[in-house]
């Protein structure tokens, strides 16, 4: 199981890309994806192919929208050795 960061954003469609952000969102919901949302960036846990092959809807979506120019950043955490939920990462705090 993964933890995965994405921040999929366009360029050049205006200053506030909030309306985007909720495309990918929603995308990521109808997957059924466990994630978290920060202002930053979305973090989601799973296995690594069904996350990327969300990611890659997700850029292609906005693609599709008529975005041009899309960014697309991803963190990986592939935990092998045992079990790493997003939950257990945040009881250190």
């Amino acid at each position: 199981m993964a933890i995965v960061e994405v921040s999929v954003s366009p360029i050049g469609k205006g200053v506030s890309v909030g309306k985007h952000v909720k495309k990918v969102i929603a995308l990521f919901r109808k997957k059924r994806l466990k994630m978290f949302h920060s202002p930053m960036g979305t973090c989601i846990e799973g296995e690594l192919d069904e996350i990327f092959s969300a990611i890659q809807e997700a850029h292609d979506l906005l693609a599709k929208t008529g975005v041009k120019r899309i960014s697309t950043l991803i963190k990986i955490d592939d935990r092998r050795d045992k079990k790493a939920t997003m939950k257990q990462k945040m009881r250190v705090f």
